[in-house]
């Protein structure tokens, strides 16, 4: 890098140095966020160093979009560090359930009783199992089937809200919904609401 050493800069010059455009300090901030990136993600197998470069190219551009948050609680590289590894992190959330179906994920989890048999060799435990399939057919509506569901299967609700084209507000509301209905479901088979959560939360 030419011009800008990014460890010489304070919070005050970073600020000062973006919001003036200068192309020294973009760079600085681009490399550095890229090291910071190869540290954080690097190990893992679907981050390639072709992604990382892209990340904190988009991770520049998040940092410049949120400039006027920064509030000086911490060093401007840890702030900047903590937007990217989140940018980055959503990205590869996101590639990895792109291809997947909500409707599929809903058809096989009220279609597919492996899970259920395998359960049902732990008893009461797996009569639970049984009964939160059956609440989720029985109970719920058609989008809080696809939300529980979805989010029992692992999809984050930034993924699902992406998915479904609507507000991860609206997510977070129909998934909480949900619970409720199931936990009400359950509870009236005789479980108590702390079992149901934790199996909610563990599934």
């Amino acid at each position: 890098m030419s011009g800008v050493e990014a460890s010489d800069l304070s919070n005050e010059a970073w600020l000062a140095g973006l919001r003036a455009r200068d192309a020294d300090v973009l760079d600085a901030l681009r490399e550095r966020i890229c090291l910071g990136l190869q540290s954080s993600l690097g190990h893992r197998a679907e981050a390639g160093e072709a992604d990382l470069d892209d990340f904190a190219q988009e991770a520049v551009l998040r940092v410049m979009d949120k400039l006027d948050s920064y509030r000086a609680e911490a060093r401007f590289t840890t702030w900047a560090m903590a937007l990217a590894v989140r940018l980055s992190l959503t990205k590869l959330r996101r590639r990895s359930r792109k291809d997947v179906s909500l409707d599929a994920s809903v058809a096989a989890s009220l279609t597919d009783n492996s899970g259920a048999t395998e359960a049902a060799t732990h008893g009461a435990r797996g009569e639970m199992f049984n009964l939160l399939r059956q609440g989720v057919a029985q109970a719920l509506t058609e989008r809080q089937r696809q939300v529980i569901v979805a989010e029992l299967d692992g999809v984050p609700q930034v993924v699902l809200a992406e998915q479904l084209q609507v507000s991860p507000g609206a997510v977070y509301k129909t998934s909480h919904d949900a619970r409720r209905k199931l936990k009400a479901f359950l509870s009236d088979a005789g479980y108590d609401s702390d079992t149901v959560g934790e199996l909610l939360d563990a599934r």
